[in-house]
């Protein structure tokens, strides 16, 4: 048994000096390491980037729906390691001298913790150790692309991980890659799938194990909480996943999540939805359907409602103009889906409610998670009110 170690974490650009261009990134020799910059980040105001203007409604309106506020369109950063280990059930890599890659590491730090409870380590005091077993698997030429938060998550999978295999075409559209992961889900497969065969220059080598050894390793930084920032790329994800969708019905189709979560309880859900049916609204619950399916929903949708979630990122199946009505709760706000419809040219119109808190606050990788657990309760006819609005906005924007 080898250890590495001890084992501590660092920026990528301490662990990947910065090249010039993707041609010094792609023929990094053995032993070294690099990071090129394929697109730059900017902070740019809201209502300069939103094609569609957002159309915030219900209580205490954030200040981040301003179209003065600032939205961060995340740098994209490539990265090739040389000698490094890979943990694939965390999307975790660690150089040759133990240091970890804080871009694959971020994600999986909601569960880990810290370093020393990773996987296959022996702790000495402070001090963490990566134990390699002599017979690990050793890959060539690896391409990394899920970090742990798309392990099970069907956003985080869609905005997180998929944008790297469009983002291998930005290096080299002729080179032939081997993209390396841990085994996939039916879901998970069929989005690869609905990629890779449009892209046509994949090859996807699975692995089982709990460390495997690759000479060469390339990833991006959207394996990094990617939905918090978004880019154009997620337009050419769109265009990539619709390449083969049936083409839009004439008659275009108004969508209501309808979820069961535990950890947001929507207790009105029910009333909710008896009432949207009133203005022609079907209910749909995506986790039930195939990925096909869901994409020929979503593709078809000229307004989607439905609560913060997971649900809620087959809107990258949507079409420009589409408009997106996110029902956010307090104690559980996020900006994704903002993010989401701004670059994709979709009409975003947030409907905020307030929620309760769960009478026990859940520790996760050891910190406090209050939004797990809430409950909240959709006032009925301001919020109706809130969707007529944007059917009347839709009808005039089809009318023009």
């Amino acid at each position: 048994m080898f250890e590495l170690g001890p084992i501590s974490e660092a920026d990528d650009a301490i662990i990947a000096p910065r090249v010039d261009s993707s041609d010094a990134l792609l023929s990094t020799r053995n032993g070294e390491s690099g990071s090129y910059v394929v697109s730059s980040g900017a902070m740019l105001p809201l209502g300069t980037i939103a094609k569609v203007p957002p159309q915030p409604g219900g209580e205490k309106v954030p200040v981040w729906c301003a179209p003065e506020e600032k939205v961060y369109v995340g740098e994209i950063r490539a990265v090739c390691l040389t000698n490094c280990y890979y943990l694939p059930k965390l999307g975790t890599l660690i150089d040759a001298s133990g240091r970890i890659s804080k871009t694959s590491f971020d994600e999986a730090r909601f569960v880990v913790g810290d370093l020393t409870n990773l996987p296959n380590v022996r702790v000495d005091g402070s001090n963490a150790f990566l134990q390699i077993p002599p017979d690990v698997k050793t890959i060539d030429d690896a391409v990394v692309f899920m970090p742990w938060g798309a392990m099970s998550n069907y956003g985080h999978f869609i905005l997180d991980a998929l944008p790297s295999l469009l983002l291998l075409n930005k290096l080299s559209s002729s080179r032939r890659w081997n993209v390396v992961s841990p085994a996939m889900s039916g879901w998970q497969r069929s989005l690869y799938d609905l990629i890779s065969s449009e892209l046509g220059n994949l090859t996807l080598t699975t692995v089982d194990s709990d460390i495997v050894f690759l000479r060469s390793a390339l990833f991006f930084s959207t394996m990094n909480h990617f939905l918090h920032h978004g880019g154009a790329v997620w337009g050419d994800l769109r265009t990539g996943l619709l390449a083969t969708a049936p083409l839009p019905r004439l008659t275009s189709r108004r969508l209501f999540i309808v979820r069961d979560d535990a950890k947001r309880a929507f207790v009105n859900q029910s009333e909710v939805a008896e009432r949207l049916s009133e203005l022609d609204f079907e209910p749909v619950t995506p986790e039930r359907l195939s990925v096909e399916q869901q994409r020929e929903l979503f593709s078809q949708a000229e307004i989607v409602i439905g609560v913060s979630g997971a649900g809620l990122a087959n809107v990258i199946f949507c079409r420009p103009e589409t408009r997106v009505v996110e029902i956010q709760p307090s104690l559980g706000r996020g900006i994704w889906v903002r993010n989401i419809c701004v670059h994709l040219d979709l009409g975003w119109a947030p409907f905020f409610v307030e929620s309760v808190p769960p009478t026990v606050v859940q520790i996760v990788g050891g910190s406090a998670r209050p939004e797990i657990g809430i409950s909240f309760h959709v006032p009925i006819e301001p919020f109706l009110d809130h969707v007529r609005q944007i059917i009347e906005t839709t009808v005039f924007s089809s009318e023009r």
